[in-house]
């Protein structure tokens, strides 16, 4: 079980990975706070939080957290059902 996230951001400025727990598989997205965020160009609908990291699974906004050391617990908290 786990989260495995690219090390780099895209030119979008997202990190992109997997939430895997047993037979259970989530395409994951994760768009950094505004101060660490590395993007080339913002999509519209898209724009980086002031202090939040926004996690997407599967092409939907399904948390934010305050800590990038928080992102492990609350996909396992959301997508391990």
């Amino acid at each position: 079980m786990g989260l495995t996230l690219s090390n780099r951001q895209d030119g979008y400025g997202f990190f992109y990975g997997t939430f895997r727990a047993g037979e259970t598989s989530h395409n994951v997205n994760v768009l950094p706070p505004k101060p660490e965020w590395c993007g080339d160009f913002i999509l519209e609908g898209y724009e980086p939080h002031d202090t939040d990291w926004i996690l997407y699974a599967d092409g939907e906004e399904v948390a934010r957290v305050h800590r990038r050391e928080d992102l492990e617990t609350i996909s396992a908290h959301l997508l391990a059902r």
